[in-house]
C-alpha cells in the first residue's frame, strides 16, 4: 500500500503489487544502458513511490543505492559527495535548491554524470538551469503516478537537451497511454484531456477500502 493524495484530494492508499515493480525495474535498462554502472544517489523518503522504484531498479541491476535519510540540501550534497554518486535522484524542487547551494560547485558539478527527477514538473527553463550547472550530466525528469506503479513516460539519456527539458519521453514499455475526454473519447495528437493508462502488469489493484463503485476505473 503506497499512501497518495495527488494535489487536491484526501489520502488513499493504492494497492500494487511486487510483481510489477520488479518489471519495470527490470526493463529499465532500455531506457538507461549504463544503469548498471551508475552509483545512484536517492533523496526521496521511501514512502514515496518515486522512491521505491529507484531503489528496485537499483538493486535489481546490481547496484547498491546511496539512501538519503535527512533530505536537507548540504546533507545530500555531502552524502553524495562522500560516497562518490554518480547519479543524482530527487525531486525537482531539490534539484533547484542542489545547484543554488554554495558547496555544489566544488563538491557535485563535476562528479555527478547524470540526473533523475519525478514527483513534480519543471519548466523548460528550470530544467536547463538545472542541467548547465553541472559540467558533464545528463537530466531526465520522468513523469508517472502512484497508481500507474510510478512510471508512465520517460525520456531517453540519449535524447538531446532540448526534447528531454521539454517533453515527458516515450511512453514506459509495457504500457499503453491514450488522451481521452470526458466520454471516453480518443482525442486526436495534440489535444487535451485525461491520460488513461493500461497496463497488465503494474497498475494499481484499486484504492484499499473504497467502494467498487467510486474506483478510478473503467
Amino acid at each position: 500500500l503506497i499512501f497518495t493524495t495527488g494535489t487536491i484530494s484526501l489520502p488513499k492508499a493504492a494497492q500494487l503489487s511486487q510483481y510489477g515493480l520488479v518489471r519495470d525495474s527490470l526493463i529499465y535498462d532500455q531506457i538507461n544502458p549504463n544503469v548498471e554502472t551508475e552509483v545512484p544517489c536517492i533523496a526521496i523518503p521511501l514512502f514515496h513511490i518515486f522512491a521505491l522504484i529507484s531503489v528496485t531498479i537499483a538493486l535489481n541491476n546490481g547496484v547498491s543505492p546511496i539512501i538519503v535519510s535527512d533530505l536537507h540540501v548540504a546533507d545530500i550534497i555531502e552524502m553524495a559527495s562522500i560516497h562518490k554518486a554518480s547519479k543524482l535522484i530527487t525531486v525537482g524542487a531539490l534539484h533547484q535548491k542542489i545547484v543554488e547551494h554554495p558547496d555544489f560547485k566544488n563538491k557535485l558539478s563535476e562528479q555527478i554524470v547524470s540526473l533523475a527527477g519525478g514527483g513534480s514538473g519543471l519548466t523548460q527553463t528550470q530544467f536547463l538551469r538545472i542541467e548547465s550547472a553541472y559540467k558533464n550530466a545528463s537530466f531526465i525528469n520522468e513523469y508517472g503516478m502512484t497508481e500507474a506503479g510510478g512510471i508512465i513516460a520517460i525520456p531517453r539519456i540519449t535524447d538531446s537537451m532540448d526534447i528531454r527539458s521539454k517533453a515527458t519521453g516515450m511512453i514506459y514499455p509495457g504500457k499503453t497511454v491514450r488522451i481521452m475526454n470526458g466520454n471516453g473519447e480518443i482525442l486526436p495528437t495534440g489535444s487535451i484531456g485525461e491520460v488513461v493508462v493500461l497496463d497488465e502488469g503494474n497498475l494499481m489493484k484499486g484504492y484499499y477500502n473504497i467502494p467498487k463503485d467510486e474506483q478510478p476505473f473503467d
